[in-house]
């Protein structure tokens, strides 16, 4: 299911949110929704305004939105976290006592620390970030496991090195299409707005390459992200922020 809204976030003496300068009465008003749609659908040209999230809702549930919550709403982690280890206590244990960061990372990606300790770990990680980071980059490039690749993006969206260049590659050549959705979320939460071309490129081969999936929401929220940012809509357009 979709957000749909009925009418174009537009007024007739408005400028025309096709980017070309005119008045929407002197440009886009006469076509079809179906012409006006067909604006956003080009891969080399962004064009994020309201008009872009008009035509393309944000369904009410996915995981992306879900990781976007976790990210851009920190104070549920530090709930998760204040109640972490007392529901798993031998969890917790096993991340207190184990001093090698990497090993920690390799017990998140074999599974073996459930949901409510993840924060706990994401904390036991942070002050090795020098050491993680790599490490982590390098499970993701080639990673399926949701649980790691869910909680990497949430450990990068902590980190002060920011590794922008190598997320970049990494929405490009992940071999997971979830990693490159996940990355493409993370990249509009953190990154600059020189990343749009490559979270509007991305949008549209997701949305292309698996249309019953919602593998595209990771970089639409990311471009919700930047669109925020930077000012470039007018309107809070999902329903759980």
């Amino acid at each position: 299911m979709t957000n749909a809204r009925q009418a174009l976030p537009v007024g007739r003496n408005d400028r025309c949110l096709c980017g070309s300068g005119k008045k929407f009465k002197s440009c886009c008003l006469p076509r079809t929704e179906e012409e006006r749609k067909r604006l956003f659908e080009d891969m080399d040209v962004p064009r994020l305004n309201d008009g872009f999230f008009h035509f393309h809702p944000f369904r009410q549930l996915s995981s992306a939105m879900l990781l976007h919550s976790s990210l851009a709403t920190p104070t549920l982690e530090q709930l998760a976290m204040q109640i972490a280890g007392r529901i798993r206590p031998d969890e917790a244990e096993l991340i207190r006592s184990e001093p090698d960061p990497l090993k920690l990372l390799d017990l998140l990606e074999e599974g073996r620390i459930t949901n409510s300790n993840h924060p706990y770990l994401l904390r036991k990680l942070l002050p090795h970030e020098a050491v993680v980071i790599p490490a982590l980059l390098s499970k993701l490039s080639e990673s399926d496991q949701d649980a790691l690749i869910e909680q990497g993006i949430r450990f990068l969206n902590k980190t002060t090195g920011f590794p922008l260049p190598q997320l970049e590659e990494l929405a490009l050549s992940a071999s997971s299409p979830y990693v490159r959705s996940c990355v493409c979320l993370l990249l509009g939460v953190r990154g600059p707005e020189t990343v749009l071309p490559l979270l509007w490129r991305q949008f549209h081969l997701l949305r292309t390459a698996h249309p019953e999936e919602s593998l595209s929401e990771g970089p639409l929220y990311g471009l919700y992200e930047l669109a925020v940012r930077f000012g470039r809509i007018s309107l809070k357009f999902p329903e759980h922020l």
